[in-house]
């Protein structure tokens, strides 16, 4: 489906919002630079539907195991405020970032979605 030329500027404007606090998370891990995967930070997916948007804007952040996980579980909300600035500073605002981004394990169904970026 094609998208409308609004829609493609919002994505672009998420995609923008999204990949400032990917960075911010590999910095945050220790991570060296987005590539470097062994801090335990795998990567962000997001999904969203334009038709219900923002509200849809779904953004997981995964993990490697369990442990890396519980490190930064205590940053999750500092993590949505985050990403809640990002898209205020492109002018979408989110009601309640906390139920737009969330921390993860890693799936092997979303690794295959992060490999295809």
């Amino acid at each position: 489906m094609k998208h409308s030329k609004v829609t493609q500027k919002l994505n672009q404007k998420v995609i923008a919002a999204v990949d400032a606090v990917e960075a911010q998370l590999f910095a945050a891990v220790g991570a060296d630079s987005i590539e470097d995967k062994t801090k335990g930070f795998l990567g962000i997916v997001y999904d969203v539907n334009f038709s219900n948007f923002p509200a849809s804007l779904d953004v997981r952040c995964y993990f490697e195991d369990d442990t890396a996980l519980a490190n930064m579980k205590e940053q999750e909300s500092l993590f949505q405020k985050k990403l809640h600035q990002q898209l205020f500073k492109r002018a979408i605002i989110l009601k309640d970032a906390r139920n737009n981004l969330h921390f993860y394990v890693q799936e092997p169904d979303a690794m295959d979605d992060l490999e295809g970026q």
